[in-house]
């Protein structure tokens, strides 16, 4: 039985995906179709008038500052995932790309999840675009201690330093077998099930 779940904010309980695509006037709801890490580009460059880089498209982000970060949705299940993991002691932990994304990141925790608390980590070096997933997270690996992570190598780091971790299921890392919107909130669904029945037990 965990004593502490670390909770991940974006591809978790935070849109990311549907943020950037609304940016470039992409109908947000086709992040369902990104179906790798790194993949946002070609989504973007195939439903819009732009063609964009990897490295462009984290610029953009950058430039649209705090607010972007602030103003991101949540996804559909956001609030319950919190709930059930407050029932058991819950630190919601993320990795911001730029000091602009850390004081959105808090705006919108302020906005959506009001109680919590977070820890937002930054290996030195690590302000980049495009943003890397990051296993800096391990370094709250320990018994008793579970990470709810949309990806996998940032899983199996905090799994090596103790903890125990449950890959929350997306397009991007294999979790949805159908690219559409609505097997992405099934499997979102499925997935806080399935770990409530771990917290539970």
């Amino acid at each position: 039985m965990s004593q502490l779940t670390l909770l991940d904010m974006d591809g978790v309980v935070v849109d990311l995906v549907g943020g950037v695509l609304s940016l470039y006037g992409v109908d947000p709801t086709l992040a369902s179709q990104v179906s790798s890490w790194g993949g946002i580009p070609a989504v973007v460059s195939a439903h819009s008038q732009y063609q964009v880089t990897s490295q462009g498209l984290w610029a953009t982000v950058g430039h649209a500052g705090p607010a972007f970060w602030a103003d991101l949705q949540p996804y559909p299940w956001a609030v319950d995932l919190y709930q059930l993991c407050a029932k058991h002691g819950v630190l919601v932990c993320s990795t911001p790309a730029s000091p602009g994304s850390a004081a959105g990141k808090l705006a919108w925790l302020s906005k959506w999840l009001p109680d919590a608390s977070a820890c937002l980590m930054s290996a030195p070096g690590s302000f980049q675009h495009p943003p890397q997933p990051t296993s800096v997270k391990r370094l709250l690996g320990r018994p008793g201690a579970l990470l709810v992570d949309d990806h996998p190598q940032t899983c199996q780091a905090f799994e090596l330093a103790s903890g125990e971790s449950f890959t929350w299921p997306a397009p991007w890392n294999g979790g949805v077998c159908t690219l559409t919107l609505e097997a992405h909130h099934s499997a979102g669904w499925q997935a806080l099930e399935r770990l409530r029945c771990l917290l539970d037990g």
